[in-house]
């Protein structure tokens, strides 16, 4: 799979799109909390 994708963790608002939409299902919402409160 060409390229490589970069989640930002500050802007995340966790609305779960990436993982939806992840071709691979590799990803998933961490338990923690970020910088602005999501």
């Amino acid at each position: 799979m060409p390229g490589t994708i970069v989640t930002d963790e500050d802007r995340c608002k966790g609305c779960s799109l990436c993982v939806e939409f992840c071709p691979v299902n590799v990803l998933r919402l961490a338990d923690r909390i970020n910088a602005m409160g999501y």
